[in-house]
């Protein structure tokens, strides 16, 4: 059988329905993360939650907890990125916003309209590297 992986587990957690983890590839369930893509739907966010307090349980004995409690369905599960820093002081300085206001912002941005922004805000001036060499 093939190596599984972590999207492997929720899927099978999700709408499939198999059971796949045995002794064999219990190393590559990791439960923290299991635990963190769950908690990103509305319908399996309270499983997660559960598991959460529960955390001291074998792998095995909190996967057949999602296996038997979450309904058979297809589920997207979208992963929260991190922000960069710099982005969002980029877009403080374009639009002139809080910090708040600039992480509810940063969402709607594409990486073109952060480029855009960059080059914008942009100074000018010598580089550091530049003058390193003079």
């Amino acid at each position: 059988m093939s190596e599984v992986k972590l999207f492997d587990f929720i899927d099978d957690l999700s709408h499939l329905k198999r059971g796949i983890l045995s002794e064999d590839n219990e190393k590559e369930y990791s439960a923290f993360m299991i635990n963190r893509f769950l908690s990103m739907n509305i319908t399996t966010i309270l499983c997660s939650n559960e598991m959460n307090m529960a955390s001291h349980l074998p792998k095995q004995m909190q996967y057949d907890y999602y296996l038997n409690l979450i309904k058979k369905q297809k589920r997207y599960f979208k992963y929260i990125k991190h922000t960069r820093q710099d982005d969002i002081d980029l877009i403080k300085e374009y639009h002139g916003c809080n910090q708040d206001r600039a992480k509810e912002m940063i969402r709607i941005f594409t990486d073109d309209d952060i480029s855009y922004m960059k080059s914008k805000i942009n100074k000018g001036g010598v580089k550091n590297d530049k003058q390193k060499n003079r």
